[in-house]
């Protein structure tokens, strides 16, 4: 093994090695696209927030590997020989960064030290002060401390955070979304966005003050807290979790999850009740003939572990949710990825009401795509382009 790139261990004094504060929440509008942000789309949304009078970071995400956590010689956590864990991370401007989350965020970064979040941290029993071991986009390992564990709201879905400048010395560059930030008038925004060219359907555009989104998918950090955390190995865009994960997560072999809609998959156990539950409901409704068994059994399923491919490409090592077993792909020759979904909205209604988010509202729609987030989401009066909730009207 190479050399490790290493950062002192010792914290400056104005870094905290606690669990940081909240403070009160900034409006913010983020800008994304479904791969890496295009430059002209970069160009817009910088120049949205300069018409606006407001602040922005442009945030690099993707997943890392990380291989042991260690306090002082002893190793918190090691992944075993060959593996690893999967992370997902960002990158921006540290000084953005501070002013976006927080001095003490901003500190830590600035410091060349990574920020961790709260329930990444508690999985693997890491504090303030502990050294990471990851392999870099540059595909050498590098050593990084801890220099500050976060509360989670601070991290944006991230469950390690670096300043751009670290990130940049370990290959780890991919532009993917713009957050603009000190905004003055919320009224203001979505007219400079279109005067940008931003209102457009392969751009997404999420403002702090939505409601909440039924198929909003939930981070790494929460996926692990419910479903554990795997160490892995890829092969290209295969992906082979840790044996013993498997075993104690996934059925040996595809199981029938009702007997009136007779589909079969190999499902993470946490999700089968659930499943179970849809499908049943599904069927109580009359409705069993808008889900093709043959069809389901023989393209679709649960657990298929990958990384997510999108036009020929990998998009930033991302594992696909398919690699917990905790999605499932129904009807997969009529609700092809990237095609006008082809699925009965009472269907979709009813896999939110059972804790299922649907890839149809996704920003390259997957309508074969349920998700499982472990919440209810048929109850949320979001305005969903495609199968909104029926909600009644508040009073």
């Amino acid at each position: 093994m190479c050399a490790l790139a290493a950062v002192a261990v010792l914290l400056p004094s104005s870094v905290a090695a606690q669990e940081t504060p909240l403070a009160a929440p900034l409006d913010t509008v983020s800008v994304s696209e479904i791969r890496d942000l295009s430059p002209s789309t970069l160009a817009a949304a910088q120049q949205a927030a300069a018409d606006l009078g407001a602040d922005h970071v442009v945030l690099h995400s993707g997943a890392m590997k990380m291989t042991r956590v260690w306090r002082g010689p002893a190793v918190v956590q090691a992944a075993p020989w060959r593996y690893a864990f999967p992370m997902w991370a960002s990158a921006g401007d540290a000084a953005a960064l501070g002013r976006l989350r927080g001095a003490a965020v901003g500190d830590a970064l600035a410091a060349g030290l990574v920020v961790m979040g709260a329930t990444t941290a508690g999985l693997r029993g890491a504090v303030a002060g502990d050294v990471v071991d990851l392999v870099g986009w540059h595909g050498r390992p590098v050593r990084l401390t801890v220099g500050l564990v976060a509360d989670d709201a601070l991290m944006g879905g991230a469950e390690l955070l670096f300043s751009e400048a670290l990130a940049a010395s370990i290959g780890f560059v991919r532009p993917s979304r713009v957050v603009l930030f000190g905004l003055t008038d919320r009224a203001t925004v979505d007219p400079a966005l279109a005067a940008n060219g931003l209102v457009r359907p392969d751009v997404r555009v999420r403002h702090s003050w939505d409601p909440p989104d039924p198929d909003a998918q939930i981070s790494y950090a929460q996926t692990k807290a419910l479903l554990g955390e795997f160490a892995y190995r890829s092969y290209g865009s295969r992906v082979l979790p840790h044996p013993g994960w498997t075993a104690a997560n996934l059925p040996r072999t595809r199981q029938l999850l009702d007997a009136t809609i007779p589909v079969r998959a190999r499902c993470h156990v946490r999700i089968q009740a659930a499943l179970q539950g849809a499908l049943s409901e599904v069927a109580a409704a009359g409705l069993a003939p808008a889900i093709d068994v043959a069809d389901t059994n023989r393209w679709g399923g649960c657990f298929n572990a990958r990384l997510i491919r999108d036009l020929g490409r990998t998009i930033g090592g991302q594992l696909s949710r398919h690699s917990w077993g905790m999605a499932v792909d129904l009807n997969v020759r009529t609700n092809r990825m990237g095609d006008e979904p082809q699925l009965d909205c009472r269907v979709v209604r009813i896999f939110r009401k059972y804790g299922f988010v649907w890839g149809g509202n996704f920003l390259t729609p997957d309508g074969m795509h349920f998700e499982w987030v472990g919440e209810r989401r048929d109850l949320l009066p979001y305005p969903s382009t495609r199968c909104p909730n029926e909600v009644p009207a508040a009073p």
